[in-house]
């Protein structure tokens, strides 16, 4: 099965899943995802689940995972509008936004070290995060993508093919722990939207070492009381074409899958949390 093929599947599985329950994306996550019986039980449970697959193309990797927020999907999606959806944890070390008129101000919260600095081929820390800067004015004023990035949108076509209005549009960045060494990356979000089902699309435009480019696309869905959530995370990695691939593969589609779920559950607790001190603090103001 070619993978525009399974992009195409997921995104006519998501598009007419019922209200309240995950609809005909189980269909995806059992056929091109390779989830087992008792793993779609558990994710239409509201269960996170996380499988990491191999797309039959040696650069790259793709991970799809399932969650349910126990929250409203209009808070999920405003949270996710402004860029204000993650927050720091075991994966996400540090994490912000740009503005609209980009600066070096805009990194204020992040920290590079000696080992950072070696990926830029910089000593200097002003002059990496001059860079990070240049990066994000240079794709806003042009919209040019490496040749990594291109090869992988056209892989995933199909699915790219939004039939919902865009909503949202930024620039972020984050520095990330994946098991191994650090990475600094800079993403552009978008976020589409038609009445109770949303995409988030995040497309990296620089990484500061192993990723040359990932595509992550969220399809989020209202459930009754809450949001589904099916995220697929498709990236093209240079570890996986040296001499040893094969010895590292595994070990990075572990390491991979394993800050995925970090990461979901991290967002989960802290969205269900946060948002139930807000109502608390709501309801408390009205009586």
């Amino acid at each position: 099965m070619t993978w525009n093929f399974v992009m195409l599947t997921l995104t006519c599985g998501v598009m007419v899943a019922r209200c309240g329950d995950l609809g005909s994306s189980e269909e995806f996550l059992r056929r091109s995802a390779g989830f087992i019986d008792q793993e779609v039980d558990a994710a239409r449970a509201g269960q996170r689940v996380v499988r990491t697959t191999d797309p039959g193309i040696p650069q790259e990797m793709v991970t799809v995972g399932v969650t349910r927020f126990d929250i409203p999907f209009a808070y999920y999606l405003q949270r996710a509008k402004s860029g204000d959806l993650y927050r720091k944890g075991p994966t996400l070390l540090q994490l912000g936004t740009f503005s609209k008129n980009p600066t070096v101000a805009d990194l204020k919260g992040l920290t590079l070290d000696g080992g950072d600095l070696s990926a830029f081929h910089e000593s200097d820390e002003l002059a990496a995060r001059e860079f990070l800067v240049r990066v994000v004015r240079e794709h806003s004023a042009s919209g040019a993508s490496s040749q990594d990035a291109l090869t992988l949108r056209a892989n995933s076509s199909a699915y790219l093919q939004m039939e919902m209005p865009m909503v949202s549009e930024y620039y972020a960045w984050a520095k990330v722990d994946i098991g191994l060494r650090n990475l600094v990356r800079i993403t552009k979000v978008t976020v589409y939207q038609q009445d109770e089902q949303a995409a988030v699309v995040t497309e990296q435009l620089f990484a500061s070492r192993y990723f040359q480019a990932s595509l992550q696309v969220d399809r989020l869905m209202a459930s009754e009381g809450g949001t589904y959530l099916v995220t697929i995370n498709r990236g093209r990695c240079d570890l996986l074409t040296s001499a040893i691939a094969r010895l590292l593969r595994p070990i990075i589609m572990k390491r991979t899958s394993a800050a995925t779920k970090k990461t979901l559950d991290l967002a989960k607790a802290t969205l269900e949390q946060e948002f139930t001190s807000r109502s608390a603090r709501a309801l408390k103001m009205a009586l």
